[in-house]
């Protein structure tokens, strides 16, 4: 059989509410075990398999073994004719 879990226990394994379980839960994103007519628990397996598609797609967003892209964007900063930075603006903290 199958390990299961309750709705607290994997809202504390994801980090959210228990609301969020059962809206993962309504979505067939995560797998659950009725006990009775209130009773419900959720397969740790599923649990399992939710959070490393979340690992995994983390992953091929950013890239493997790539240098994330920098949010840095040399474009949008303000220069003058000369190359230098304007002076700042008193009351700009």
């Amino acid at each position: 059989m199958a390990r299961a879990i309750t709705r607290t226990a994997a809202a504390r394994e994801l980090s959210c509410s228990e609301r969020t379980i059962g809206r993962l839960r309504e979505a067939g994103l995560l797998d659950e075990i009725v006990l009775g007519a209130r009773g419900v628990r959720i397969c740790a397996a599923s649990l399992e398999e939710y959070i490393e598609r979340g690992r995994n797609a983390r992953r091929r967003r950013e890239g493997v073994g790539e240098a994330a892209p920098s949010r840095f964007d040399a474009a949008n900063l303000p220069l003058w004719a000369d190359g230098r930075r304007p002076a700042r603006r008193a009351g700009r903290g």
